[in-house]
């Protein structure tokens, strides 16, 4: 990856196909990560890891949603796995300092597996 000037880092290019981007926020904070490949059985240009981030007006985090795709069992055979999380700081009596107060994560595994050897096109 290349530094771009605000610091921020450029999408990065191998052998012209994306492999990584990052978005960000007017405030500069990371709001959303992409990566692409190393899933075998998908094409190399495939968002496998992709991270979505959510923030308050004190630029605290408040939200991260992350998406995985892996195979499993064999190379044909893709997954998802998905983990949302979430961050409060509290309020008035309740704030502490900008400290998080309480944190609820969910996890799953998409099931319904996708076999990309049927799959069109």
């Amino acid at each position: 990856m290349t530094f771009q000037p605000t610091p921020r880092l450029a999408p990065t290019l191998r052998s012209g196909t994306l492999r990584s981007s990052l978005q960000y926020d007017l405030l500069g904070h990371l709001s959303l990560q992409q990566d692409c490949g190393g899933v075998a059985s998908l094409s190399s240009g495939t968002v496998t890891y992709s991270r979505t981030l959510g923030y308050n007006a004190k630029n605290q985090i408040t939200s991260d949603e992350t998406n995985t795709k892996k195979n499993q069992y064999s190379n044909t055979l893709v997954d998802t796995f998905k983990s949302i999380t979430s961050y409060t700081y509290g309020t008035g009596a309740t704030y502490a300092l900008g400290s998080v107060v309480s944190q609820t994560a969910v996890h799953r595994t998409l099931t319904n597996r996708i076999d990309i050897a049927t799959m069109p096109g």
